[in-house]
């Protein structure tokens, strides 16, 4: 092997390791708000689903993607004729309320967010929406 090739060899082998390190860091890094959402969703899990909410609203679900906990609830009424975009509004308008003057306020703006999906009474799909950081300004 020449000298050139050498070098060739050993700066490859330099830089590859260097990726492939980068590559196990990023690999081997948890998010902790990921973790936070897991816990919240085990813990409500535990709690035992399907849980009554209140009496038009039960929780039926919930679940979480990356830094998200994903709820779905079903509305204990028939949706059907109902204008279902004027339902999720004032959902929307309603829990969004509850969620940025409540506790749920600190992880909000840690970045965890918060899906809510509803079907109505009988199982149809009525919305969904999300609570986000910018939701809770103002």
């Amino acid at each position: 092997m020449t000298r050139i090739s050498k070098v060739v060899t050993i700066a490859a082998t330099v830089v590859g390791a260097g990726v492939g390190g980068a590559l196990v860091k990023n690999w081997l890094y948890i998010d902790p708000r990921e973790v936070a959402a897991k816990e919240a969703v085990d813990m409500l899990r535990r709690n035992g689903l399907p849980r009554k909410v209140d009496e038009f609203t039960t929780l039926v679900s919930v679940d979480q993607h990356k830094a998200t906990i994903m709820h779905t609830y079903r509305l204990e009424q028939d949706l059907s004729r109902a204008d279902k975009s004027l339902v999720i509004e004032r959902v929307k308008r309603r829990v969004t309320q509850i969620a940025c003057n409540s506790p749920m306020k600190k992880s909000i703006n840690q970045g965890i967010g918060f899906r809510y999906t509803y079907f109505d009474g009988n199982m149809s799909y009525v919305g969904n929406f999300d609570i986000l950081r910018s939701d809770c300004k103002a």
